[in-house]
């Protein structure tokens, strides 16, 4: 910790200030849309999703990572989503 009270106080002030400013936009964002946040599991991130390939193109796509060697699938597992 810094002996220098100047330090100490803008330390505290910038780390303590981060909560009101929270419960404002917190507060804010409740007024603007009068309904709590939603919980993850209520979040639909599919509808009106962009596909840019056709079923027939996306089952060939699958078959082919299927039929990779191991060694590429363990890589694509590991370093790829």
């Amino acid at each position: 910790m810094d002996p220098d009270p100047k330090v100490v106080a803008e330390n505290f002030f910038s780390t303590y200030l981060a909560f009101p400013v929270m419960i404002l936009f917190y507060i804010i964002g409740y007024a603007w849309k009068r309904s709590l946040p939603q919980r993850a599991h209520e979040i639909d991130l599919d509808t009106g999703r962009k596909s840019w390939l056709t079923v027939e193109e996306m089952r060939e796509y699958r078959a082919e990572r299927t039929q990779a060697p191991f060694h590429v699938r363990v890589y694509r597992m590991l370093f790829t989503n």
